[in-house]
């Protein structure tokens, strides 16, 4: 059976009050949504977690090819996608994969609590 992941939500980006009056006077509301309305994976990684010790962890995605991608960290540390060039990450990070690039092998560096999700094939 297929699973499911749907994003909902908005950030608000708007100026702090330092007097009686803001300036500027703008906000914006950013939607948050992924590329398709609900995602559907034939496969997908439930949420897990585990303690990173400050050393590059490689991190099982339990699927051969990822489309979607949720990591939220405690502190800060970095992510690698692929092999590639690490990332700095702190705090809560989704990401989405096109089917022709997908996320193959991941490793996580920090030291502290780590949650992550995957789906894919």
């Amino acid at each position: 059976m297929a699973s499911q992941a749907k994003l909902e939500g908005s950030i608000t980006i708007s100026p702090g009050v330092v007097t009686d009056s803001t300036f500027p006077a703008g906000s914006a509301t950013i939607p948050l949504a992924f590329t398709q309305a609900i995602k559907t994976f034939n496969v997908d990684q439930p949420l897990r977690r585990f303690t990173g010790t400050g050393a590059p962890q490689a991190v099982s995605l339990g699927v051969t090819s990822a489309e979607f991608l949720y990591v939220r960290t405690q502190a800060i540390g970095t992510i690698r996608f692929n092999g590639g060039t690490d990332v700095p990450i702190h705090g809560t990070f989704i990401m989405e994969f096109p089917t022709t690039a997908p996320l193959t092998a991941l490793s996580i560096t920090v030291s502290g609590t780590v949650e992550y999700a995957v789906g894919g094939s």
